[in-house]
């Protein structure tokens, strides 16, 4: 869990008012500790006036609690991904896979962006 706030807040941190934070994947059935840092961080990208899309895997509670946040927009795609993918901006990706043990790459990389923002799109 350390290593997931660690990586998620560095990439927040890192970013600038109106770059933009797409994340796929996204699913609601997932250690309520989980569930309560995002909501935190939606807190601190709210005030940076961040905007983030998010593609849901699964329409639970989670789901209904973040769509109707500031600065947000939310989709439903049925079992899109086992992980999930968040692209900060246009270099940093991180991939999180939240079965124990959990677990979180933060990757600086413009391509790699680039690749999982066009296959965000095509979603």
């Amino acid at each position: 869990m350390k290593g997931l706030r660690t990586a998620a807040n560095e990439a927040l941190d890192s970013m600038k008012t109106g770059e933009e934070i797409l994340t796929m994947g996204t699913v609601s059935q997932k250690d309520p500790e989980i569930n309560k840092y995002w909501i935190q961080f939606g807190a601190r990208r709210i005030a940076k006036k961040i905007p983030n899309r998010l593609i849901f895997s699964d329409p639970g509670p989670h789901f209904m609690n973040t769509k109707n946040r500031p600065l947000i927009k939310v989709r439903y795609l049925p079992s899109i991904t086992p992980a999930t993918v968040d692209v900060f901006g246009d270099d940093k990706i991180i991939i999180f896979n939240y079965e124990k043990p959990i677990t979180s790459i933060l990757i600086y990389d413009k391509n790699i962006a680039q690749s999982f923002k066009q296959f965000f799109e095509q979603l």
